[in-house]
């Protein structure tokens, strides 16, 4: 006749085994607990970048207003850096140069150019400068006892500078060219600026 083995002993044999279960069992709870994520947890502050108007030594960037060109370097900067960026530009930053009777030239001393981000609450300041936008006319196309131009080349050179407000440090020192082709001088020009700042953006979010 069988007998029941409800409420009998656990040998030695079954104790040590249930207890390895456990055990493993209880790190993989724990591990799970520690690496698991705060629910919106907030991230890193953003950095604030102060971007004030490019200064404009080409002879034609006057042509596409080379010198507010700044604000699609702004607008790539926010979208490349995915928030890290918080760009701060227009007449705030004129009105604090203004104050200090700072030109675009005095900002190539990182002291000034800190003075002026600190004003503004930027941590870095982010100077530009063209160095060099031309772009011939091209070959002129008769249609209709019209001219149009057709094969432009151009090209663009700005040189980009950042300097951390803290430390007045300069993070940054390079310059950026790019070349078009197509037809008529304003685009042309505004295909190579535009290239030349995507390339500046690219560098600038790696920092």
């Amino acid at each position: 006749m069988g007998h029941s083995t409800v409420g009998s002993p656990l040998t030695p044999q079954c104790y040590n085994g249930h207890m390895r279960v456990l055990t493993i069992a209880l790190a993989v709870v724990l591990a799970g607990t520690l690496v698991q994520p705060v629910a919106g947890q907030p991230g890193p502050p953003a950095r604030v970048v102060a971007l004030p108007d490019f200064a404009d030594d080409s002879t034609q960037g006057a042509l596409i207003d080379a010198g507010r060109l700044n604000t699609l370097l702004g607008r790539l900067l926010a979208e490349r850096s995915g928030g890290r960026l918080r760009v701060v530009l227009g007449d705030g930053i004129r009105a604090a140069m203004q104050s200090h009777n700072f030109s675009a030239l005095d900002l190539d001393y990182p002291s000034r150019a800190a003075e002026i981000a600190k004003a503004v609450g930027a941590d870095w300041l982010i100077t530009g400068r063209w160095t060099y936008i031309e772009a011939d006319r091209g070959l002129l196309f008769p249609i209709d006892r019209m001219e149009f131009p057709i094969g432009s080349d151009g090209e663009a050179t700005i040189t980009i500078r950042v300097v951390a407000a803290a430390t007045r440090r300069i993070l940054l020192d390079e310059s950026f060219w790019s070349a078009a082709h197509g037809a008529g001088r304003w685009t042309v020009l505004r295909w190579a600026t535009d290239e030349a700042l995507r390339k500046a953006s690219e560098r600038i979010v790696q920092l």
